[in-house]
């Protein structure tokens, strides 16, 4: 016999701001709250929806960006009564402000990033010489006083320049060129390959009735590669060096500079991976929330037909407000 649970499921957020928690002060604002974890390419995010009653906002509650924001989501009674889960969304630093009439309302929106605006913006030129991803990674997060996780293999660059280009974005580049995936979360660097993630098991099984029928899904046949050949000459050494990956007749053809034939084997199955990893999406939004599943993690389609399979965990959006939602932005994982 169903019976009904005498305290609600519900998604609760907690707020800090500069290390005081206002969770109590901000209950009559709050209008909801926005939490977006990424896989990859750029750093987490939180956006706050209040308001603005009196226009308290705009007057003496008026934040500062820069400001510190720390949250997290108690998910109560979810998946049994008296049984609690937390989620952690890490600290954010307050990077916009918004204001809006009929009715008043503020929306702050901050991002997983230093206090320094310098990681994103300040332009540096560098030449790194025999050095590897984990030492660039090393020293750049170490100017921002960031914590670094670095899971992926050892990889050794005789040269490389970073010309006009903030930490950050070249950082990124750095990554993605050697095949290995990047983000800013919860004041740390974390650097991984997202190859070795990809096959892990699935956290869950997603079902027509597990998913709200706002789904959507979409494949590119014809930007699919089945190889790529590699071909680039180096003047200094008078030295040509040529790899070749797979075959068939969709070829890509890549030139980047490298130093011998094993960085050229990296680069070329990046840029094919990179290139291919895009070509079948879905979005789907939960009917429950799954704590379980974040970005880097894979989930299992069912019941689907041909769209079955093993995907990728891009993107997760949690929306707490007068309920929860949870959507999912997913890439079908492929060899």
């Amino acid at each position: 016999t169903w019976k009904k649970m005498s305290n609600p499921r519900k998604a609760v957020p907690s707020l800090s701001f500069n290390g005081k928690n206002v969770t109590t002060k901000l209950k009559e604002f709050l209008e909801s709250v926005s939490y977006t974890d990424v896989a990859s390419g750029d750093s987490d995010s939180i956006d706050i929806s209040l308001h603005n009653i009196g226009m308290k906002w705009m007057g003496a509650w008026y934040p500062k960006k820069g400001d510190k924001i720390s949250g997290n989501i108690t998910f109560q009674n979810w998946n049994a009564e008296g049984k609690h889960l937390k989620l952690d969304c890490g600290k954010f630093v307050l990077d916009s402000i918004k204001f809006s009439g009929g009715p008043l309302k503020a929306t702050f929106g901050a991002l997983a990033i230093p206090a320094s605006e310098s990681f994103k913006s300040r332009e540096r030129t560098k030449t790194w010489k025999k050095v590897t991803v984990k030492k660039i990674a090393t020293e750049i997060a170490k100017r921002y006083k960031l914590n670094l996780s670095y899971s992926g293999p050892s990889i050794t660059i005789s040269a490389i320049e970073q010309s006009e280009k903030s930490d950050s974005a070249f950082l990124y580049e750095v990554c993605k060129s050697y095949g290995l995936s990047m983000k800013v979360f919860n004041s740390k660097i974390v650097i991984y390959d997202q190859t070795a993630q990809e096959k892990k098991k699935s956290v869950a099984t997603l079902t027509e009735q597990n998913t709200e029928p706002n789904w959507s899904w979409n494949t590119k046949l014809c930007r699919t590669y089945t190889g790529a050949k590699y071909e680039y000459t180096n003047n200094d050494k008078n030295q040509t060096i040529k790899v070749e990956v797979g075959g068939g007749n969709r070829i890509l053809k890549v030139t980047d500079a490298a130093s011998n034939a094993s960085e050229a084997e990296r680069i070329t199955l990046a840029k094919i991976n990179e290139a291919n990893k895009g070509d079948t999406t879905m979005s789907v939004t939960m009917t429950r929330a799954n704590r379980k599943i974040i970005a880097t993690s894979c989930v299992t389609i069912k019941g689907f037909g041909k769209l079955d399979g093993k995907y990728y965990v891009e993107k997760v959006t949690w929306d707490i407000g007068s309920g929860c939602k949870q959507k999912l932005d997913l890439r079908r994982v492929a060899d």
